[in-house]
This record gives C-alpha cells, structure tokens and sequence, in this order.
C-alpha cells in the first residue's frame, strides 16, 4: 500500500507540477472554448467517450483507445465503498455502467477469448481507492477469467486542472 501512495504522489506531482509566484495579480477567468464531452458520444477521432471525470475546473473524458476498455472505481468512499464496473465496447458504442458485479462478469464473457482489453483509470489517485482488496482481487479475476489480454499501461487519464 506504501507503494501505492508513492506512486500515486509522484504521478500526481508530475501531472499537476506549476509555477507559483509571490505578489498578487489579477486572473481573466475565461468561458470554455470547447464543449463539454458527453459519454457515449465521440470524439474528434471517432473514438468513444465512455466515461468523465470532473477536473476542479473542467470536466475530463475517458476516452476509448481499444476496442474494449474497463474501469473499477469507488462510487462512495473509504468507510462506505460502493463499487461500480464499467465495460465500453467501441465498435457498438455500447456502455455498461454497474454496481452488479455479477452483471459484469457476465459481459465479459461475452467478449472473444484473447481479445485486448483496455484497463482505465486515472494518473494520481486509482479510482477504485477504499474498495476492499478482495473486492478488486475480484474484478482483476473476472478479467482473467475472461480469457481478456488486459492492458493498463497508457490508459491513464490525468483529470489536474488546466488553469491555474
């Protein structure tokens, strides 16, 4: 868990790093120049939008670079974890968003056995913190299960602000 946290502080440091400067000075908020992502929507390259996230000062999406991808994340928080289970497939533009883990695992095995799936979440703090380690044992398990070849690495969406 250690780890974890470590990692976590360095990606967060490394995603969200800014200049500070001393003195005061006056700040033009501006109004967003481009529209707010919508899920099941596409984005300028024909890929899904299959989930977002807000961002403090926009909201970012979880774009579809595989033809399937998944996330896991805590719907409630540590004391009270409400897991949810995403499944997005690109080539229907379908999204399953779920707290029945049993729903779940049944769309996947659905999917063609060594089929690449995409494991998304989020560049600082994973989504799924303060979910039981059994819990996400268990979904690590229903992927592998699957017969799926999952893939993490690169499927991280940094959600830092834009402005500061």
């Amino acid at each position: 868990m250690f780890r974890i946290l470590i990692f976590c502080i360095a990606c967060l440091l490394s995603c969200c790093s800014r200049r500070v400067s001393s003195g005061s000075a006056s700040v033009k908020v501006e109004e967003p120049t481009t529209p707010v992502p919508s899920i099941g929507s596409l984005n300028p390259d024909g890929r899904l939008i299959f989930w977002t996230i807000d961002a403090f000062d926009h909201i970012e999406p979880f774009v579809l670079n595989d033809e399937y991808g998944v996330v896991l994340y805590n719907e409630g928080s540590q004391e009270q974890p409400e897991p949810r289970y995403i499944l997005a497939c690109q080539n229907n533009r379908s999204i399953l968003l779920t707290a029945d883990f049993e729903q779940f695992r049944r769309e996947l095995q659905k999917i063609p056995i060594g089929t690449r799936i995409g494991r998304y979440d989020t560049c600082s703090v994973p989504r799924a913190y303060g979910l039981p380690d059994d819990l996400i044992t268990r979904f690590q398990a229903a992927l592998s299960e699957a017969g799926l070849k999952v893939e993490s690495e690169g499927r991280h969406v940094c959600y830092c602000p834009k402005h500061g």
